[in-house]
């Protein structure tokens, strides 16, 4: 006798009925994969998703962190390039009697370290900052030598080239360029020939260095 379902029929029918139960359960359980397919790549791409969004964020306060940055900086170096300015009004030109410019002198170095003061952002901009450090050390030598014998020649071409070379670097950093080189090294270098080679020259050591230093490029 051939095996019966519950409701009694037998045979072929059962065995075609077996066939149509196995193709739905085939069924349910692909439609059940495809289901729990498809809620995975929805929380997949909901986590991609997250992910994506919350990089945008970040991207998107650092960009606007470093634009804030930016401007202020920007608002600095025009502050210290009017600051130089002015500093360039006060400071005789050429050649003078220390006697004559001591007081002048001494206020122009106050002067320009006040406005660096004032411009503390620009620190994180090395080509600015150094040739801050050469002016600023070309004042404090032209002080000293002030300081000495009041009839002694002052030249004081080297703080003209000094504010020119920092004047340079804040207007190629506006414009968002490189810098032409410095006609002036760094400080390092400058207290260096001030020094001499058995005495102490001062303004007179640099200045003699730009000379030899023009004269070179003229010719070179």
């Amino acid at each position: 006798m051939s095996p019966t379902l519950s409701n009694g029929v037998g045979g072929p029918l059962n065995a075609k009925l077996s066939e149509v139960e196995a193709a739905a359960i085939v069924g349910i359980v692909g439609i059940g994969v495809s289901a729990a397919t498809g809620l995975g790549g929805v929380w997949l791409g909901s986590a991609r998703a997250t992910k994506t969004a919350r990089q945008m964020a970040s991207d998107e306060r650092e960009w606007s962190t470093t634009q804030r940055v930016r401007e202020r900086q920007e608002l600095a170096a025009a502050t210290l390039d009017e600051g130089l300015v002015e500093l360039m009004k006060e400071i005789p030109q050429g050649s003078v009697r220390s006697g004559e410019a001591r007081q002048t002198l001494g206020k122009a170095f106050e002067q320009l370290r006040d406005l660096w003061n004032r411009t503390p952002v620009l620190n994180q901009e090395e080509e600015i900052k150094q040739r801050y450090y050469t002016l600023d050390t070309l004042l404090f030598m032209a002080c000293q030598q002030s300081a000495g014998d009041t009839e002694a020649q002052l030249f004081l071409w080297p703080l003209k080239v000094g504010l020119d070379d920092l004047r340079d670097a804040l207007h190629a950093f506006l414009l968002n360029q490189e810098a032409a080189a410095a006609d002036l090294p760094r400080s390092a270098e400058v207290i260096q020939l001030g020094q001499g080679e058995n005495e102490w020259l001062g303004l007179t050591g640099v200045n003699n260095y730009l000379i030899d230093h023009k004269l070179h490029n003229a010719t070179g």
